[in-house]
């Protein structure tokens, strides 16, 4: 992100070397950026210092920046080193294969949480750049809007509602009475364009954010956030508008909120939490505490191992004897979980996550977001084994700039995560659960396909929701249009 948005400067200039060198000799690395002055420039070079006395050259190539003007804006190309620094300047220099390159500390955030979506287990935690710079750990603190992040959340509600992934909502504009606004609100989609009747499943891969508000429209937000409540989400101040559909308005959730809520679309529907201590021992490697966190366990059924009440006192005796973990609660329908997954495949294999098919994975799933402005921008997503989720922002809430997405910001962090996190495992599908049928149907509109048609596609149904034979009625129309008169206005 800053190497596009530019170069924005010195951390400070001085006149008198002795005094850079001396402010230099206070300065520490920060992720990997290491302190230097610039002490000499030429036509093709600059010399810098670093704090323990080495001197380094810059060449052209590792100087030129474009410099930083305003958020979209940029400078023109440096044409000559001292078109990009001075001597006296203070910044920050870079290792890398080819040299040393000019660098800065940057003004953006991110964070990174990855969970075992079996057992919560937390695999890996980033909070930010670096903790020299800021303590705040934003993987567990940062409440952010979720952006499109959360429309899998509103999708999944709608499957339990009866929508399918080849129901047809229509992608036009909308127009929104809201008696808190002054006008009527005009939602859009991010690009201004529409694409008339479209598939619950191109809608999702797509992103397309009428579309979900008019499913949220459809199954009620009230509806929504009672299901969202099911994955974790504390919905206190969730809005109960269409919002919601995007997650947009007063939303907030972390890092750590996504990643534990995704994990019930990762694990097959069950719900855990996530947590970083496994056991506690002594100086001798004697086991003195080892919490029981439940963790999926397909084929315990119902059955709930003991647990201590909480209004009892407990000792560490107490706890040590409890019984082995309790098998995770079921938060979602298992074929609606299975499902979810399908289409949220389809978000890397077909749309907004594509950049992560170089994985060369066909198991991994997920879902960029990005908020109005670019504020927030997300992905979100797993494999069966590993969920992550990753963020990038402000911590002012500015907004990135034009041309930022969840695509472009989180992903490429996320990528670089889950090759190393899943090098070693291999591609791992989940079975189609009973209850769950693979149907024909026609891409156009829905509606269980006819025997030779050609553009057919396969697609996932609950069995009580499955398309049923076309009828006709007197005229040769069909009887039973998937297309309901409410969703094309």
């Amino acid at each position: 992100y800053d190497r596009r948005h530019g170069y924005r400067g010195p951390e400070a200039q001085f006149d008198d070397q002795e005094k850079g060198l001396a402010a230099l000799a206070n300065l520490t690395v920060l992720g990997g950026l290491v302190p230097a002055l610039v002490t000499g420039v030429s036509h093709d070079q600059a010399t810098a210092t670093l704090a323990d006395g080495a001197s380094i050259t810059l060449e052209m190539a590792a100087l030129r920046w474009r410099p930083y003007i305003e958020t979209d804006v940029r400078g023109p190309v440096p044409k000559r080193p001292r078109d990009a620094v001075q001597p006296g300047d203070l910044i920050r220099v870079q290792a890398t294969e080819e040299g040393w390159r000019l660098a800065q500390l940057p003004e953006i955030q991110g964070a990174l949480v990855s969970l075992d979506p079996a057992t919560g287990a937390v695999l890996a935690l980033e909070g930010g750049f670096d903790f020299g710079i800021n303590q705040y750990n934003h993987a567990l603190q940062a409440a952010r809007q979720p952006g499109s992040g959360f429309k899998p959340f509103v999708y999944s509600a709608a499957l339990q509602d009866g929508t399918t992934p080849a129901s047809i909502f229509m992608d036009a504009p909308l127009v929104h009475d809201d008696a808190n606004l002054e006008s009527q609100y005009r939602p859009r989609n991010d690009n201004n364009r529409y694409n008339g009747p479209t598939r619950l499943r191109e809608a999702l891969y797509r992103s397309i954010n009428l579309v979900s508000m008019r499913v949220l429209m459809r199954v009620g937000a009230g509806n929504v956030l009672t299901h969202a409540q099911r994955f974790g989400f504390d919905t206190g101040s969730f809005p109960r508008n269409t919002q919601l559909a995007i997650g947009g308005g007063t939303m907030a959730v972390t890092p750590i909120d996504m990643a534990s809520a995704y994990a019930v679309f990762a694990n097959g529907g069950y719900r855990v939490q996530p947590h970083i201590v496994s056991k506690v021992a002594d100086i001798d490697g004697a086991i003195v505490f080892e919490p029981q966190h439940a963790a999926v366990c397909r084929s315990c059924g119902s059955e709930q191992s003991s647990a201590l009440p909480a209004e009892e006192p407990v000792n560490l005796e107490d706890l040590l004897a409890q019984s082995p973990a309790a098998p995770a609660e079921s938060a979602i329908d298992e074929r609606n979980a299975f499902i979810m997954h399908q289409m949220l495949k389809d978000v890397i294999q077909r749309g907004t996550g594509r950049r992560a098919r170089v994985l060369e994975r066909t198991d991994i799933a997920g879902k960029t977001g990005t908020t109005d402005d670019a504020a927030d921008t997300w992905f979100n997503g797993y494999s069966p084994d590993v969920v992550t989720s990753v963020w990038v922002g402000f911590p002012d809430h500015a907004p990135l700039g034009k041309r930022e997405y969840g695509s472009n910001n989180p992903l490429p962090i996320w990528i670089d995560y889950m090759r190393t996190a899943l090098d070693d495992l291999p591609e791992s599908h989940p079975a189609q659960p009973p209850g769950v049928l693979s149907m024909r149907v026609d891409a156009r509109t829905g509606a269980l396909a006819s025997g030779p048609q050609d553009d057919a596609i396969f697609e996932y149904f609950l069995a009580e929701h499955a398309p049923q034979p076309q009828r006709l009625d007197a005229d040769g129309e069909d009887a039973n249009p998937n297309i309901r008169p409410e969703d094309l206005f």
